[in-house]
């Protein structure tokens, strides 16, 4: 690991790295947690700060699988919602025609004929709220909501998949709204704060940003004219006020592993504690859809047969998600393995994308020398 990232680092992959990989279930689970280089390239007014346990990522799209995903079952388990509703009963609004057959698996499973991404941040309308607002301020999830209900489908839901910022989105309010609460204060309440990591995992709204945290800077956003720093990168999310169902979330690289060791055991039979879902919708999101050619799952994807970001040698049943600012993990059920990787391959410019040919590595060398850290890990070798 070190002569990989040394060189990862060297070649400006990303400033640093923090890694998590556990092996086990339950009581007898191994973590593993290493640090590389650090947040920045550049002193940005307090020197270089090397990466470490309480470092901050921007996790982008692991918002989906960690926040999104798990609120969305426990409203299912509440009762509050059920798989097959449609699009209309979960918005609880009359909807466009064309989205009537929408139902809650399509849009986890990106398969609602949604589109990919909008940039609204760019739309005149939108601007225009923002701007009234002020530049500190957000605009309604009430316009954002309509503008994507207004844009025509670009097929059938269930024909197809299609990777959907939009249909998260979708999913974000559906959790707002039948839940009665914010989707950031929902999760802090029911999700992160009984795994005991609610100071760790949290999303940062306007008004209520978390201070005196390191957080791994971002890029240089054209639109903000800024670097961010504790600012959610996309764009959209930034307009909804940071707290989106596709991105805004923020956390550690211990907070992201709990998040994924709780979920990891009830969903291999293991848990040893409270369940925040039933074991039965876990078992249908990280199992890949069959009506469809696709890989995705609902929530999560599965290894592709060729050029996976998991690399070649994850077992089939493998799930796990990409974030654009440079974050993903992997979880490979018959190596009882969890694999996660934070960076900020963002900073200073989202245009580096070396990140692609880093991470298939990545996780092949953690597969590769899998034995070799069971003894690591389990025994206490050197």
């Amino acid at each position: 690991m070190e002569s990989l990232f040394s060189r990862a680092l060297d070649s400006g992959v990303f400033p640093g790295a923090a890694v998590a990989i556990s092996v086990g279930l339950g009581e007898e689970r191994r973590t593993l947690f290493q640090y590389y280089g650090n947040t920045a390239y550049q002193s940005q007014g307090d020197g270089v700060v090397p990466v470490c346990g309480d470092t901050y990522y921007d996790l982008a799209s692991l918002t989906k699988p960690l926040a999104t995903l798990p609120a969305l079952l426990l409203l299912l388990r509440e009762g509050r919602i059920g798989w097959d509703q449609p699009l209309a009963e979960l918005l609880e609004r009359e909807i466009p025609a064309d989205k009537r057959d929408i139902r809650l698996h399509h849009l986890l499973g990106h398969s609602s004929g949604v589109p990919a991404y909008i940039k609204f941040f760019e739309s005149s309308e939108i601007i225009e709220e923002y701007q009234n607002q002020g530049r500190e301020q957000k605009v309604s999830g009430e316009s954002t909501l309509n503008l994507i209900l207004s844009e025509p489908l670009l097929y059938q839901a269930g024909c197809r998949s299609l990777y959907s910022d939009l249909g998260f989105m979708l999913a974000g309010f559906i959790v707002e709204l039948k839940s009665g609460k914010n989707l950031a204060d929902y999760l802090t309440e029911k999700i992160y704060r009984p795994l005991g990591i609610a100071e760790k995992i949290f999303f940062n709204p306007v008004g209520r940003p978390h201070k005196m945290v390191d957080y791994a800077p971002g890029e240089y956003c054209r639109w903000r004219r800024r670097l961010l720093r504790g600012e959610v990168g996309d764009e959209n999310c930034a307009l909804l006020g940071g707290v989106a169902g596709h991105a805004g979330l923020f956390a550690t690289v211990g907070a992201v592993a709990r998040v994924l060791e709780h979920y990891f055991d009830l969903w291999l039979g293991r848990g040893d504690g409270p369940a925040l879902c039933n074991r039965e919708d876990l078992i249908r999101c990280f199992s890949r859809q069959r009506a469809i050619d696709t890989t995705w799952a609902l929530g999560v994807d599965t290894p592709s047969l060729t050029n996976s970001s998991g690399g070649r040698l994850l077992s089939p049943g493998s799930v796990g998600h990409l974030g654009y600012s440079g974050t993903s993990f992997w979880l490979d059920p018959e190596r009882e393995l969890i694999m996660v990787l934070l960076s900020n391959r963002v900073h200073p410019s989202r245009f580096n994308e070396q990140i692609k040919r880093f991470r298939p590595l990545f996780h092949e060398r953690v597969v590769i020398k899998y034995k070799e850290l069971l003894s690591c890990i389990f025994l206490g070798e050197d």
